[in-house]
């Protein structure tokens, strides 16, 4: 029942992106309100060995060595599997968290990026010249179908409201076939 658009700048192919994530590659807590109130929301990725090492070329990711990289993945395999969690940290010490997008590769344990999620027109100074509040830029839209009835984040889809209706058919075609079958069974009484 929902399902996200995240849409963002790729620095090397040089223009915006769009694209659709599916609910099972979007972690987001269940007890949240909006996507804007949640303090993360992790993107699963799965880029290749190549798309890797594109990225470390061109500077977006930590440097790894190559073989360190292709020993993390299993027979057959080429995806690496990236957690992008767009969250709030504080990494000034000034007692505020700000917000970043954190890059993590799960089999290595090791952050490849780290990069702010604000623009500066987006932090708001009071009179002493501390930070207010940062507003964060948001690189997912979220799509919802029928909001769910106890509250939580994620929505109803379809197949929620034509589970009933799925129940009858199958119950109505079991009971057709086990008719077909006593019909076709040839029973009796035998006596000696």
């Amino acid at each position: 029942g929902t399902c996200f658009k995240k849409t963002y700048y790729d620095p090397i192919q040089q223009h915006n992106q769009s694209i659709l994530c599916l609910p099972d590659k979007i972690v987001i807590n269940n007890h949240v309100m909006s996507l804007d109130e949640a303090p993360r929301v992790t993107h699963i990725l799965e880029q290749s060995t190549n798309t890797v090492m594109e990225n470390i070329r061109a500077e977006l990711y930590n440097e790894i060595p190559v073989e360190e990289l292709k020993n993390t993945l299993d027979v057959g395999e080429d995806y690496h599997e990236l957690l992008e969690q767009h969250r709030w940290l504080d990494l000034d010490d000034d007692g505020y968290d700000e917000p970043y997008v954190v890059t993590y590769h799960k089999k290595l344990g090791k952050v490849l990026r780290i990069v702010a999620r604000f623009d500066p027109e987006g932090i708001v100074y009071n009179s002493k010249d501390q930070v207010v509040r940062i507003k964060p830029v948001q690189y997912f839209t979220d799509f919802h179908c029928i909001p769910s009835p106890d509250g939580n984040y994620y929505s109803m889809g379809l197949g929620t409201l034509l589970l009933h209706p799925n129940e009858v058919v199958n119950s109505l075609s079991n009971c057709l076939l086990d008719s077909g079958k006593l019909a076709n069974m040839q029973g009796g009484i035998i006596g000696n």
